[in-house]
């Protein structure tokens, strides 16, 4: 699965977000004995939030990674006790120059990463604990996580048309806080 994974990251460009926490992971000796491809794992989560991914894209990566054992939570990557400072250092190591993140198509913060692996984490553990059949289209709830104020999804190529989602929508995964000079979100 970690390789198929990697290979299909690789692949589609899915190299920005995800290998940067990876490599922000790194920071914390508790997490070096996880494979590269468990911790790009939970950076592909944390990238979905970045990018305000929908919940049945979150539930059916999540589904699919709880179906081959990967890890989808702190918990799961012996960080369940972590704390604030912690995971500043690996935002802060994610966001080095240099890093992919940098790849992604509008500008990422320390301060947005903070926020994106926290709601990934919120969001995958309130998915595990929901009491009832799983569907991938189906939302856990209550997630918990709501946009920031005037927050709004970035462009992804949806015609103009289309409407804005928003975390008013009941069970949506969160979206990390956007840098105030970011001038690529959809208007």
């Amino acid at each position: 699965a970690n390789t198929l994974l990697s290979g299909l990251g690789f692949e589609s460009g899915g190299l920005a977000a995800a290998h940067a926490v990876h490599n922000g992971l790194t920071a914390l000796p508790q997490s070096h004995h996880f494979m590269h491809g468990e911790k790009v794992n939970f950076g592909t989560l944390t990238q979905f939030a970045l990018e305000d991914r929908t919940t049945r894209e979150f539930n059916e990566f999540v589904s699919f990674c709880m179906s081959v054992g990967l890890p989808t939570t702190f918990a799961d990557l012996d960080l369940g006790t972590v704390g604030k400072e912690e995971l500043e250092a690996v935002a802060k190591a994610a966001t080095a120059p240099g890093e992919t993140i940098h790849n992604m198509p509008f500008a990422v913060t320390p301060e947005m990463v903070v926020d994106a692996m926290v709601a990934a984490d919120s969001y995958a553990r309130a998915y595990q604990q929901a009491p009832r059949v799983r569907r991938a289209d189906a939302a856990p709830e209550p997630l918990g996580v709501r946009r920031p104020a005037g927050a709004r999804p970035a462009d992804r190529g949806r015609a103009a048309a289309a409407p804005a989602r928003g975390r008013d929508q009941p069970g949506r995964p969160g979206r990390a806080r956007r840098n105030a000079h970011d001038t690529r979100e959809a208007h």
